[in-house]
């Protein structure tokens, strides 16, 4: 049996490297790649990773270097006998205790030092924003910036962050256990209903980085995403005067019988839009809707082919949104699609 391995082994081996060779290089793409660490809490996780898989490979190596000489080193030969019977051994016993504890140790105490970094309070410069989860949505409060009726600025699953500064997040949820994840910027902090939680970092990269509820939180906790815009602070700073100064676009033609239909389908009565009437709180701030890159917490792009299939049956997209089917006509449908089109 033995004299046939050698040749099956190079077989077997390159059977494995053609499918996981392909699965990490896809991996390695992916735009919640935690291996492309751009905040300073993502790096220091990714540190650790390191850190515990070298320590998992050394041991693995080792282990499987002694099985092997064993096997060979001490194998039946003929006519050898019984093999010598060994009673203890002072030298390998301190071994076997020295060098785990060792390992132990290397891993241990990094791990401790993120653990107490991670949990001090946040420095006296962080942008202070409450994470608000509900089933199945994200919303933002950004308590150091205020609209003109002294509320804070409200987002609705996007997060507007500047670069540079650290950002300290409070996190609760309205209804069941939700867990806020951005995989390049920092690790994972549950939202529990009543219960406030922490978590601060700092973006160190510009760009658009993918959120995802990361804790099972009913049928469409799979579609609970998010997006963190990263942006200059100069951009931000412009970004909040925006939405501190914001009102409705010229109502004219299709805009205009988009915003009735809004006010008589009682979208307002479940959404907010800044600068007007419309301060409904169950459903997202619908403020800036047109320049977000999708439509109900990222379940679907945000065209107006999408919006529409959305606006038709919510549930239908959606297994359990909270937002109905209002059997809109299809003129009501193409009215409201260009009035969210104009939200910029």
């Amino acid at each position: 049996m033995f004299s046939r391995l050698p040749l099956r082994c190079p077989r077997l081996v390159g059977v494995g490297l053609f499918l996981v060779i392909p699965l990490l290089l896809t991996a390695c793409t992916a735009p919640q790649n935690t291996f492309a660490g751009q905040g300073d809490q993502a790096r220091t996780i990714l540190g650790l990773y390191w850190l515990l898989i070298g320590a998992a490979a050394f041991v693995g190596v080792v282990v499987i270097a002694m099985l092997l000489y064993a096997f060979f080193r001490f194998r039946h030969r003929p006519g050898a006998g019984e093999p010598q019977e060994v009673h203890g051994n002072t030298r390998l016993e301190i071994a076997w205790f020295l060098i785990p504890t060792i390992i132990v140790l290397i891993v241990a105490i990094p791990s401790w030092r993120t653990i107490f970094r991670f949990g001090q309070a946040p420095p006296p410069n962080a942008l202070q924003v409450q994470v608000v989860a509900h089933q199945w949505w994200w919303e933002f409060r950004y308590l150091n910036h205020r609209g003109p009726d002294g509320n804070p600025i409200v987002s609705g699953n996007e997060l507007y962050l500047p670069v540079g500064q650290p950002v300290a997040l409070t996190l609760v949820s309205s209804d069941v256990i939700h867990s806020f994840w951005v995989p390049r910027l920092a690790g994972k902090m549950d939202a529990n209903p009543g219960v406030t939680t922490r978590l601060t970092f700092t973006p160190h990269e510009t760009g658009t980085f993918y959120g995802q509820c990361a804790e099972f939180c009913g049928l469409s906790h799979a579609l609970m995403r998010f997006r963190v815009k990263v942006l200059p602070a100069e951009e931000f700073q412009q970004w909040v005067q925006r939405r501190q100064a914001h009102t409705l676009p010229p109502l004219v033609g299709d805009v205009q019988r988009g915003w009735e239909v809004f006010q008589a389908r009682g979208c307002n009565a479940c959404h907010t839009i800044d600068g007007t009437s419309a301060r409904g709180i169950i459903g997202p701030n619908l403020t800036g809707m047109a320049s977000r890159d999708g439509i109900a917490a990222m379940a679907l792009p945000n065209t107006p082919e999408a919006m529409a299939r959305w606006l038709r049956n919510p549930p239908a997209v959606k297994a359990g949104a909270k937002m109905p089917n209002l059997n809109l006509t299809d003129e009501e449908i193409s009215a409201l699609v260009a009035f969210m089109a104009a939200l910029k």
